[in-house]
């Protein structure tokens, strides 16, 4: 039995067809929402509004309604780009949140003394930080703090045996 011959063109016709139905095929656009302007002003506010929740998104481990409000007001006031860099000099000018601090009062709230909980205190070392990168003012030095924590890994046990990393570590 012979075997049918296959067409030369095969692999070419192909290829022309899958172009031109890229050509031809247009993806459905994404729709986000609608936002209804009546006003030039208004739909610059929007924008800004918009603007400023992306910013924050970015810079934040996730902003407040009344955060992005603030930002958004003054980028309406100032312009954008101005308004986030006074956002993050504002940021830096905060007082550090104390990790230790929230991970005493975290160990009080369990009703523990602090020489109790040293037997589980990577526990309320890891509560203290998620509580303070959620909810504490400063939120872009945490947010950038944990990104160099992602950067620069350290273990939990206080020194390796590897003689490279001791002088790294002390």
């Amino acid at each position: 039995m012979r075997r049918p011959r296959r067409c030369c063109l095969q692999v070419p016709c192909t290829l022309l067809a899958v172009s031109i139905l890229a050509a031809v095929w247009q993806p459905p656009p994404l729709v986000a929402g609608t936002f209804e302007a009546k006003t030039l002003r208004e739909l610059r506010d929007t924008n800004n509004q918009i603007r400023a929740a992306q910013f924050l998104s970015k810079a934040t481990f996730g902003p407040t309604q009344q955060d992005v409000d603030a930002l958004g007001r003054r980028m309406s006031q100032i312009g954008a780009l101005k308004a986030c860099e006074e956002w993050i000099d504002q940021q830096f000018a905060l007082p550090a949140s104390s990790h230790k601090q929230t991970a005493l009062d975290i160990i009080a709230v369990d009703g523990f003394a602090p020489t109790d909980a040293a037997r589980n205190i990577s526990r309320y070392r890891y509560q203290a930080w998620w509580h303070i990168a959620l909810t504490s003012e400063d939120q872009l030095p945490q947010r950038m703090a944990w990104a160099l924590a992602q950067i620069f890994v350290i273990g939990q046990v206080e020194r390796q045996r590897c003689p490279i990393h001791i002088g790294l570590l002390a």
